[in-house]
């Protein structure tokens, strides 16, 4: 079915928040991620559905295509999970779109409730998907968010972790991964685990990245709030203008910052639950 103009705009809407939400810079060893703007949310979730509205009313490969979902996300298997919502892109935008009416609404794998309580899974966009526990509208409890799309390799973006009143709070991890290799120059896949206070990292994040030149290396960054906490381990480099810090491999791997960049609130959780798109 041919899309029409109304969910073509929103689907352009939605891939440019997508691709602000991962730009990572070209040298390796630092991390240049644009992220969603934090905003503050209400106690009670803000959208209202007719008390007497029916259930969505969804095509067969719609159905297929969502318990497919479910199934991968119950699992944990996020690669799984992305490569439905990429291979069904069009499928889920005209789900989404045109059957939900861009609503949200929580699935338990057997019916959809207007009511964002218990259990299940909340498509926030055609791209993007919360699944875990919910109170009052929100996120709550344990629980992930899945953001998947197709530039010039699959990339899924995800926060699994512990959530509060739609914010991550607790113990958790965010990052992004290229599941069938990376673009050149690009890092395959990068992990951020550590502590959050609303959607914001605070105490030590162990900062993974990936990439099948350079394999495996860790750092361990303090953060407060956000932002890098400088301590006795980061050394300047004058002719480069960078902060560096080695990695805790100390395999001579170096994660190198610029002043500028310490003061930004960049190491925050990359798909926020909102009253929009994720």
């Amino acid at each position: 079915m041919e899309m029409n103009k109304k969910r073509a705009v929103q689907m352009a809407a939605g891939i440019l928040g997508i691709c602000l939400i991962g730009l990572v810079g070209g040298r390796m060893g630092r991390e240049r991620e644009e992220n969603s703007v934090e905003k503050d949310g209400p106690a009670e979730n803000t959208v209202e559905h007719s008390a007497n509205k029916p259930q969505p009313d969804l095509s067969g490969e719609e159905q297929e295509s969502l318990d497919l979902l479910f199934a991968a996300l119950e699992e944990g298997n996020l690669e799984n999970g992305a490569e439905i919502l990429i291979h069904r892109e069009e499928l889920f935008a005209k789900l989404f779109y045109e059957t939900l009416e861009g609503e949200k609404w929580l699935y338990d794998g057997s019916r959809f409730s207007q009511e964002i309580q218990g259990d299940g899974m909340v498509l926030t966009s055609s791209a993007a998907v919360f699944k875990g526990s919910f109170q009052n509208g929100y996120p709550q409890g344990n629980g992930l968010a899945l953001q998947a799309f197709h530039m010039e390799k699959p990339r899924y973006d995800y926060t699994v972790g512990f959530w509060e009143q739609g914010k991550m709070n607790g113990t958790g991890e965010t990052g992004y991964c290229y599941y069938k290799g990376a673009p050149e120059g690009e890092t395959t896949e990068v992990a951020r685990r550590g502590n959050f206070k609303e959607d914001r990292m605070d105490g030590m994040v162990r900062y993974t990245t990936f990439s099948r030149q350079e394999g495996k290396t860790s750092w361990d960054i303090q953060i407060r709030d956000g932002k890098i906490l400088l301590d006795q381990r980061w050394s300047y480099d004058g002719a480069a203008g960078d902060y560096h810090l080695s990695s805790s491999q100390e395999d001579g791997k170096v994660y190198a910052v610029k002043p500028e960049e310490i003061e930004e609130a960049l190491w925050v959780n990359l798909l926020v639950w909102g009253d929009g798109e994720a």
